[in-house]
């Protein structure tokens, strides 16, 4: 299974990447680049497609307050807040909100139903 990272490479570029060895990818990039951190590592949300997450995450870092000035390294913890509340929001905020709509999407078409076309029986006579 791949893991989420974030890494800091030398030059102040943000890579986010699925790995199944986030350290061993900030090594390989450290040597590329002259140095590296790894600023957020985590597991993927279930159901959603790594692909899909990853692009999302770096759309949300791109535009996120606090990364507007190139980072360098080491990682500033004002850097890796900033960071951490991208991830938050791509990971927890985002699928919550859908969910909520679903949800009342839901219970807006039951109760809609209802209404017009009577209670429904769930016994089968």
């Amino acid at each position: 299974m791949k893991l989420i990272a974030i890494i800091l490479d030398g030059n102040g570029q943000i890579i986010v990447a699925g790995s199944r060895a986030p350290d061993l990818l900030r090594r390989e990039i450290a040597k590329a680049n002259g140095g590296a951190e790894l600023l957020h590592c985590q597991m993927p949300v279930k159901g959603v497609a790594m692909k899909t997450l990853l692009a999302r995450l770096e759309q949300e870092l791109k535009g996120a307050p606090g990364l507007n000035m190139l980072p360098s390294l080491p990682a500033t913890p004002a850097l890796i807040k900033a960071v951490r509340r991208a991830v938050f929001r791509v990971i927890v905020v985002e699928p919550a909100i859908l969910k909520a709509k679903n949800d009342i999407t839901r219970f807006t078409r039951r109760t809609v139903f209802t209404c017009w076309f009577g209670k429904r029986s769930t016994l089968a006579h």
